[in-house]
């Protein structure tokens, strides 16, 4: 009697060597970011749905300056990943190219995304030509108020924020489809609690 092909593939991925886990700055870095991105999702969706109310401008505040941190945060994740961290482990042996290049081009659009939003939203504010609080400082109206720049950079705020969404429950999906479902150590490799013993 043939061995079902499910539990095939699941003992050739118990059986895969383990890889290590990521080094401290780049999980520490991670998990930062994945909370100011729940953080900014939250104050953007809530101010959307409370926008004339006496709780908006602290909303606004609120996510302008998540905006900001979680910026000079993918700055730094950034740099640390273009220099290769100090044990950012190399990709499963079992991962075909094509899902290698997916991982990848969903890793790099994150960080797109992740510099590209608030700077579309710091354009959209400005066009507004009004002062503005940000963190502890109110920044002063830098240029003249114009109407089609708001709608535009408005937009482009928007459909960013949606593809983020999409790309993050997208990522975190497959990371549980890894770990639950192909029983690798692709999460593990960034939640080292989660790591399974293996013979």
């Amino acid at each position: 009697m043939g061995v079902p092909k499910h539990s095939a593939v699941r003992q050739s991925h118990d059986l895969e060597p383990a890889r290590p886990s990521c080094d401290t700055v780049t999980i520490t870095l991670h998990w930062i970011s994945l909370l100011f991105v729940l953080a900014l999702t939250g104050t953007g969706l809530l101010y959307g749905r409370m926008e004339n109310r006496p709780l908006a401008p602290s909303l606004l505040w609120a996510h302008r300056s998540l905006g900001v941190i979680i910026w000079a945060i993918t700055v730094v994740r950034l740099s640390w990943r273009l220099k290769g961290g100090a044990g950012i482990p190399g990709f499963q042996t079992s991962m075909t190219r094509l899902h290698r290049l997916a991982a990848r081009s969903s890793e790099y659009g994150l960080y797109a995304l992740l510099l590209t939003q608030p700077l579309t939203g710091l354009a959209q504010t400005l066009a507004r030509g009004a002062p503005f609080e940000l963190l502890a400082w109110t920044v002063p109206s830098v240029v003249s108020k114009h109407f089609g720049y708001v709608v535009l950079f408005y937009a482009v705020h928007k459909v960013g924020a949606w593809c983020l969404i999409g790309l993050v429950s997208l990522d975190a999906s497959a990371a549980l489809f890894h770990h639950f479902v192909r029983r690798d150590n692709v999460l593990e490799t960034m939640a080292a609690i989660l790591r399974r013993k293996r013979v």
